[in-house]
């Protein structure tokens, strides 16, 4: 249990974690970046370029956002919920990643994946 739930239980409080992996959505549609990031000549434009990449890719088989709404509704709805709901397979592997190595290399494995 984790202590943050044990602290508000007394209260009536349920903390639930609801952790999605890359949802299928229009993110990238909808963010704003900045113009001089977008610039070829700017030190940002490649990072940015390989960042939307990866983004869009790992959107095309991404979970859809009705299974995540399915997991909220579930959570609400049960009597006795779980702590934490990790929605999609991606979210998975990454839990088990985190927890079988140091931060510091989960934190390098992020950071490489993105720079891919």
């Amino acid at each position: 249990m984790n202590l943050c739930h044990t602290k508000l239980e007394p209260f009536g409080i349920k903390v639930i974690l609801i952790e999605p992996g890359a949802i299928g959505s229009n993110f990238m549609k909808g963010s704003v970046l900045s113009k001089r990031a977008l610039d070829p000549e700017s030190p940002y434009s490649e990072f940015v370029q390989k960042v939307r990449v990866k983004i869009s890719s790992d959107h095309e088989n991404a979970t859809q956002p009705e299974e995540v709404t399915k997991t909220i509704v579930q959570a609400i709805l049960t009597e006795k919920p779980e702590f934490r709901y990790v929605v999609g397979s991606d979210a998975l592997n990454l839990l088990e990643a985190r927890k079988n190595m140091p931060y510091s290399e989960f934190q390098k494995m992020i950071i490489q994946n993105v720079k891919q």
